[in-house]
């Protein structure tokens, strides 16, 4: 979904809440840096994450920051046609949410997102139905 040179944007809707999400290349292509706005009810998240190889181990890791001061890291494997986030965070209030991010192609413009196995402080949510994320088109 990223260009060579051109950022792109994704936009994904659910009851009511909306996730936009930006993503451009970080230095010489190492890293892909991706911006995110969450609104939800009466609530807004922001933050960014970066996504790159990690040189010490050679996997695929990301890093995530939370406006509100927030942070957490992951491991990103690929499994068949998806990709697979195992990623732990901590949020701003000391919670730790745990959760593993499915994500999987649908074509060259759409993936689908889905959260599982979601955890906080230990216990256990479940997992939430997938999510149609969509590239948002850019005016030339």
């Amino acid at each position: 979904m990223l260009g060579e040179d051109q950022p792109a944007a994704t936009a994904a809707k659910r009851d009511d809440a909306e996730v936009q999400t930006t993503y451009e290349w970080f230095g010489s292509k190492s890293f892909i840096k991706a911006q995110f706005t969450v609104r939800a009810k009466d609530k807004t998240l922001s933050g960014m994450q970066i996504i790159g190889t990690d040189p010490d181990s050679g996997d695929l890791r990301t890093w995530t920051f939370e406006a509100e001061g927030g942070f957490g890291e992951g491991t990103c494997t690929r499994d068949g046609n998806k990709w697979v986030f195992e990623m732990s965070t901590t949020l701003s209030d000391g919670s730790v949410l745990e959760a593993t991010n499915i994500l999987v192609e649908v074509d060259k413009n759409t993936f689908t997102w889905q959260p599982v196995n979601l955890a906080v402080d230990g216990e256990q949510y479940g997992e939430l139905a997938p999510v149609k994320v969509t590239r948002v088109k850019t005016k030339d």
